[in-house]
């Protein structure tokens, strides 16, 4: 992108110089610089956005298995003991299904 546009000043500024095909080469030149400027921005914010996204998905997975891993244990509670523990999961385990 930066020859296209070492390539436009030049010629903009030799054969053209301030003739109107001159003067819109420049202004293209300009123009493709800011573009190529905000395209790297851009970019940097998006590999930036998809980290923090990557890393969200990431610590989602985790809560999931430690969710599991509680749910397991209550059902165990729930199955194996009557009354206080038993009740107790029980309870926990029928909240929990109303959520999903």
């Amino acid at each position: 992108m930066t020859d296209l546009i070492q390539r436009l000043h030049h010629y903009a500024n030799g054969e053209c110089n301030m003739t109107p095909v001159g003067l819109t080469l420049l202004e293209a030149a300009d123009r493709i610089e800011h573009l190529a400027e905000s395209n790297k921005e851009l970019t940097l914010q998006l590999l930036a956005t998809s980290g923090q996204a990557a890393d969200a998905l990431d610590r989602a997975v985790v809560a999931e298995a430690k969710l599991a891993k509680a749910v397991g244990c209550l059902r165990f509670y729930a199955a194996l003991y009557k009354a206080p523990f038993g009740t107790r999961a029980r309870a926990m385990l029928a909240k929990l299904e109303k959520i999903e």
